[in-house]
């Protein structure tokens, strides 16, 4: 019994400072007959699981609140037009101990992930339809969210839209790339960047926040009070942007276009209780060279999303 503890005691020594060594005892040919004279194979063999426990359970420790700056959160994950890519955003703590969010690309046949942008404040990934280009929205030079352009193999990002200080909501390709539909609200005068610096310089106190309607905040979006999404027409060449609607009452609507690309269709309530009226959702086909909205007629009542 002294040749067993004594063994205990150098393998316990051993599998603590040799990784490689802890492997091997789970194998069964590294255990021999002859590994000390006058042993059973037996009790060799609860020696070692017994060793490979302790040394397991000094190896664990519980989480700790510095271990959450280490999770990357995987999101919006978007097949290429040729089904061989995947493009995604990546969320993670950042060395400032704030949120980055990137782009990463990633092959559908495998392999290792690789990341595509190098931005702090990257997301919402969409594929041209030629899978040459990803359009993707960002907050970089002016810290207002823009939708800027990059190539598929690479390179610097480029910057598509000039929007004003605002937010972002959805946006789409047409189909044969020229163009890109987006829903933009742009941010309430009395509360800029430049508001504030201003009120600042001068002492002038808070404006109040007045609304009319019961729609004037969102958790997470916080208040943007009578402000509402309009539809964009941007051209993916020059940049050139056109608003295309802008009589949506509750702020929030969703958009796509016509597979021949001459039209957005776009579901709107346009009551004017859509809150109580959540029910009143219409489609609209709108030309996107004219700007004419036409009702589409017949349909049920109902929520009418993409």
């Amino acid at each position: 019994m002294a040749i067993v503890l004594a063994v205990a005691g150098v393998f316990l020594r051993y599998l603590q400072k040799n990784p490689l060594l802890r492997y091997n005892l789970a194998r069964p040919e590294f255990v021999r007959r002859d590994i000390c004279a006058g042993c059973h194979q037996g009790d060799i063999l609860k020696v070692i699981t017994m060793a490979k426990k302790r040394a397991t359970k000094q190896s664990r420790r519980s989480i700790r609140a510095e271990d959450m700056t280490q999770f990357k959160l995987v999101s919006d994950p978007q097949v290429s037009p040729s089904a061989e890519q995947v493009v995604f955003v990546v969320k993670q703590i950042g060395d400032k101990n704030d949120y980055l969010t990137r782009l990463w690309l990633v092959d559908t046949a495998g392999g290792v992930p690789r990341q595509f942008t190098s931005g702090r404040k990257d997301r919402s990934p969409r594929w041209s339809p030629d899978g040459r280009q990803v359009a993707f929205v960002s907050e970089r030079e002016d810290k207002n969210p823009q939708v800027y352009l990059i190539g598929i193999d690479g390179g610097e990002a480029t910057a598509l839209t000039r929007f004003p200080e605002g937010s972002i909501g959805k946006f789409s390709w047409s189909p044969d790339g020229r163009y890109l539909a987006i829903s933009f609200r742009e941010q309430h005068p009395d509360w800029t960047r430049e508001a504030e610096k201003q009120r600042a310089e001068t002492g002038a106190s808070l404006p109040p926040r007045a609304a009319e309607n019961a729609w004037y905040r969102l958790d997470g979006d916080g208040y943007f009070l009578e402000q509402r999404y309009q539809l964009y027409l941007v051209d993916t060449e020059s940049g050139e942007h056109r608003v295309l609607y802008n009589r949506d009452t509750v702020g929030s609507f969703s958009f796509d276009f016509a597979p021949d690309g001459r039209e957005l269709v776009v579901s709107v309530n346009r009551d004017k209780r859509p809150m109580p009226r959540f029910w009143r959702d219409e489609l609209l086909r709108i030309d996107i060279e004219t700007g004419k909205a036409n009702r589409i007629t017949g349909m049920p009542e109902g929520p009418k999303e993409r």
